[in-house]
């Protein structure tokens, strides 16, 4: 009677290739970057009164109800002393935001020319009248707005 002999396959030898392997890099998806809604002043360039009680105000009216994710003002100033100068932001709720406070001391830049983030306590929405006031803090120098807008990031 015949017997079998089991007969043991040949392995398998590696063979290296000069052939890259190609393994996929995951790449994050690109979040949308809101385009800002920009609302400026209609009436400017405005002169600036060169005197502490009566500063000057510039409204912009957002007719929209926008939510704020951020805010940027852009301010344009020419001024003899810009260090004479108070800029403030007046939101529709009332709450005021220091852009620039004078500077005690003489001889600054003659031009302001400055985008400003507002953080804090900013209203959940855009719509209603913002004011911009202006300040000229110290006699015997003048100035004018010579532009300003509103920048809001919903």
């Amino acid at each position: 009677m015949p017997t079998s002999t089991p007969t043991v396959p040949p392995t398998a030898t590696p063979t290296p290739t000069n052939t890259p392997t190609i393994t996929p890099t995951p790449t994050a998806t690109p979040t949308a970057t809101a385009t800002p809604v920009a609302y400026a002043c209609t009436g400017c360039p405005l002169a600036i009164p060169d005197d502490i009680t009566t500063p000057l105000t510039s409204s912009v009216t957002v007719p929209d109800t926008i939510s704020i994710r951020e805010l940027k003002v852009f301010v344009w100033i020419t001024h003899e002393d810009v260090y004479d100068l108070r800029v403030e932001l007046i939101a529709p709720n009332g709450s005021t935001y220091l852009l620039y406070a004078d500077r005690d001391v003489g001889g600054g830049p003659d031009e302001l020319r400055t985008r400003y983030t507002v953080s804090g306590g900013l209203p959940d929405t855009a719509n209603g009248t913002w004011t911009l006031r202006v300040t000229d803090t110290k006699p015997g120098k003048t100035g004018t707005l010579e532009s300003w807008n509103l920048e809001i990031y919903p």
